[in-house]
C-alpha cells in the first residue's frame, strides 16, 4: 500500500514537471526572437540611389536637370508680339495706345509710341509685310532680330493710301523685328505678311538694249514695295549692265499708269523710283550703273490695276 501510494506522489512530480516545461516553451515562442534573430537593422534592399565615400553621386551620374532640347530662342526683350511665320498670308493686330517712343524710323519722323513684332521666316524667300486695314497713318520698318540697327527697310504710305509696306528677301529661320508706328496717332493697327514670290523673276542678260513686252496680273505676286507708289502684282527682272555709264529705263507705251524702280540684285536696296514721267503716266529713270553689277528692274502699277507694259532699257 505504501509503494503504491509512492509510485503514486512519483507520476504526479513527473505530469507537474512536464506541464511547466511545455508553459514555458509556449511563452518563449510566442514572446521572445528565435535563436537566430537579433535587433540589427534589415540589410539595404537595394532602393536607394549608391553614394561614394563623401556622399555624392557616383562618378558619371549627376543630379543637375535635363537639358531643354528645344532649339527655338525666344523672341528678344524688344519684342511685344510674334508674326506667325507659317500659312502664309499670316498676321497679327492690336491697338496703338499713347506711350514712350523707343525708335525713330529713317523715311519719316515719329513721335508716337510703337508695337514690335517679330518675324521668322520659315523658309528662303522674299515676303512682303503690310499695315493695310489699320485705322490710321502708318509707318513700317524693319530692324535685326533684337531691335538693333541697321534697318532694313522703311516706308510710310504705300499703294496710294495711308497704310504701309515693305519687302525683304529673307532667308529660311532669319529673324526681323517689324516695327508698326505713326506720326502720333493711336487706334487700331494690322500687320500681314506674304510670299512675295521669287525676285527677280527673270534674267535679261547683259544686253546693252531691251525692248520686251509683257501683261501684270494685279492679284498676281507682289515682290517689291517701291517708295514712290504702287500696288497691286508686279513683275522683276534682273540686268546686268555690259559697261559703265547712264542709262535709261522707261515703261513708256504702256497701257495703264506704271511704277518704275530699280533695285541692288536683292531686290531690296532701292536706287530710284518714278511714278509719271514725260508729262504722262508712264514711268522713266535715268541711272549710272557700273559694268558687271546686276541690278533689278520692277514694273508696278499706281493703283493696282495692272495690264500691258513695255519695258525698255539703252544707254543715254
Amino acid at each position: 500500500m505504501l509503494d503504491a501510494r509512492r509510485l503514486l506522489s512519483a507520476l504526479l512530480s513527473t505530469s507537474l514537471l512536464f506541464i511547466g516545461c511545455t508553459e514555458r516553451l509556449v511563452f518563449e515562442d510566442s514572446g521572445s526572437l528565435a535563436p537566430e534573430d537579433d535587433d540589427d537593422p534589415p540589410a539595404d534592399d537595394g532602393d536607394e540611389p549608391p553614394t561614394d565615400d563623401d556622399g555624392d553621386l557616383p562618378p558619371g551620374d549627376t543630379d543637375s536637370p535635363v537639358p531643354d532640347d528645344d532649339d527655338v530662342d525666344p523672341p528678344a526683350e524688344c519684342v511685344d508680339l510674334v508674326l506667325p511665320g507659317v500659312g502664309l498670308p499670316s498676321g497679327v493686330a492690336g491697338e496703338l495706345r499713347p506711350g514712350m517712343s523707343r525708335f525713330q524710323p529713317s523715311c519719316v519722323t515719329s513721335i508716337s509710341s510703337e508695337v514690335t513684332v517679330s518675324f521668322t521666316a520659315p523658309y528662303d524667300g522674299t515676303f512682303v509685310f503690310d499695315t493695310a486695314g489699320s485705322s490710321f497713318d502708318t509707318i513700317l520698318y524693319a530692324l535685326g532680330p533684337n531691335c538693333e540697327a541697321p534697318e532694313l527697310a522703311c516706308n510710310d504710305d504705300a499703294n496710294g493710301s495711308l497704310a504701309a509696306s515693305i519687302t525683304l528677301p529673307l532667308a529660311g529661320g532669319e529673324t526681323v523685328v517689324l516695327v508698326v508706328d505713326s506720326f502720333g496717332a493711336d487706334g487700331v493697327w494690322s500687320l500681314e505678311v506674304s510670299d512675295g514670290g521669287s525676285c527677280p523673276g527673270l534674267d535679261l542678260g547683259s544686253d546693252p538694249e531691251v525692248f520686251l513686252e509683257g501683261v501684270i496680273d494685279p492679284d498676281g505676286m507682289n515682290s517689291v514695295t517701291p517708295s514712290c507708289a504702287g500696288a497691286g502684282g508686279d513683275v522683276t527682272y534682273a540686268w546686268t549692265p555690259p559697261f559703265s555709264g547712264r542709262f535709261r529705263f522707261t515703261t513708256s507705251g504702256s497701257s495703264f499708269d506704271t511704277v518704275l524702280a530699280v533695285y541692288g540684285a536683292d531686290c531690296t536696296s532701292e536706287l530710284a523710283c518714278n511714278d509719271d514721267a514725260l508729262g504722262d503716266t508712264s514711268s522713266t529713270i535715268d541711272l549710272d550703273v557700273a559694268e558687271g553689277v546686276p541690278v533689278t528692274v520692277a514694273v508696278d502699277s499706281f493703283d493696282g490695276t495692272g495690264g500691258s507694259y513695255s519695258l525698255a532699257i539703252f544707254p543715254t
